[in-house]
Protein backbone atom coordinates (compact mmCIF):
# COMPACT_ATOMS: atom_id res chain seq x y z
CA UNK A 1 0.00 0.00 0.00
CA UNK A 2 1.88 2.98 -1.41
CA UNK A 3 1.38 6.10 0.58
CA UNK A 4 -2.56 5.32 1.11
CA UNK A 5 -4.41 7.78 3.59
CA UNK A 6 -6.48 5.01 4.92
CA UNK A 7 -6.43 1.43 4.72
CA UNK A 8 -7.95 -1.05 2.41
CA UNK A 9 -11.03 -1.96 3.83
CA UNK A 10 -12.62 -4.40 1.56
CA UNK A 11 -9.72 -6.76 -0.55
CA UNK A 12 -12.26 -8.25 -2.73
CA UNK A 13 -13.61 -4.76 -4.21
CA UNK A 14 -9.91 -3.38 -4.35
CA UNK A 15 -8.97 -6.72 -6.27
CA UNK A 16 -11.70 -6.01 -8.67
CA UNK A 17 -11.22 -2.55 -9.56
CA UNK A 18 -7.33 -3.45 -10.21
CA UNK A 19 -8.87 -6.37 -12.22
CA UNK A 20 -11.40 -4.05 -14.20
CA UNK A 21 -8.58 -1.22 -14.59
CA UNK A 22 -5.83 -3.90 -16.44
CA UNK A 23 -8.87 -5.57 -18.82
CA UNK A 24 -9.79 -1.77 -19.67
CA UNK A 25 -5.73 -1.01 -20.38
CA UNK A 26 -4.95 -4.03 -22.42
CA UNK A 27 -8.04 -3.58 -24.10
CA UNK A 28 -7.17 -0.05 -25.27
CA UNK A 29 -3.81 -1.22 -25.93
CA UNK A 30 -4.29 -3.62 -28.56
CA UNK A 31 -6.76 -1.17 -30.13
CA UNK A 32 -5.20 1.76 -30.34
CA UNK A 33 -1.41 -0.11 -30.34
CA UNK A 34 0.68 -1.02 -33.88
CA UNK A 35 -0.57 -4.30 -34.97
CA UNK A 36 0.50 -7.31 -33.13
CA UNK A 37 0.11 -5.25 -29.50
CA UNK A 38 -0.66 -7.62 -26.81
CA UNK A 39 -1.64 -5.19 -23.98
CA UNK A 40 0.49 -2.95 -22.00
CA UNK A 41 4.16 -3.38 -19.76
CA UNK A 42 3.04 -0.89 -16.91
CA UNK A 43 1.28 2.33 -15.62
CA UNK A 44 2.89 4.77 -13.37
CA UNK A 45 1.39 7.15 -10.78
CA UNK A 46 2.56 9.67 -8.37
CA UNK A 47 2.31 6.76 -5.49
CA UNK A 48 2.78 3.69 -7.48
CA UNK A 49 3.88 1.98 -10.15
CA UNK A 50 1.72 -1.12 -11.59
CA UNK A 51 3.44 -4.12 -13.45
CA UNK A 52 1.80 -6.52 -15.47
CA UNK A 53 3.02 -9.51 -17.62
CA UNK A 54 0.88 -11.81 -19.50
CA UNK A 55 1.99 -15.68 -19.74
CA UNK A 56 1.54 -17.13 -23.10
CA UNK A 57 -0.71 -20.00 -21.12
CA UNK A 58 -2.87 -16.67 -20.20
CA UNK A 59 -1.77 -16.39 -16.48
CA UNK A 60 -1.05 -13.04 -15.36
CA UNK A 61 1.51 -11.46 -12.92
CA UNK A 62 0.13 -8.17 -11.18
CA UNK A 63 3.07 -6.29 -9.90
CA UNK A 64 2.85 -2.72 -7.53
CA UNK A 65 6.21 -1.26 -6.43
CA UNK A 66 7.78 1.88 -6.34
CA UNK A 67 7.43 4.41 -8.81
CA UNK A 68 11.38 4.80 -9.62
CA UNK A 69 11.37 0.80 -10.37
CA UNK A 70 11.89 0.19 -14.26
CA UNK A 71 9.63 -1.70 -16.02
CA UNK A 72 9.90 -5.76 -14.80
CA UNK A 73 9.46 -7.75 -17.65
Amino acid sequence: EWNRTRQCENIAEETKYVSGVLLTLNSLAQQLGPAGTKGFLSYTTPQYKLHSFETPTGFRFVLTTDPKVPDQQ
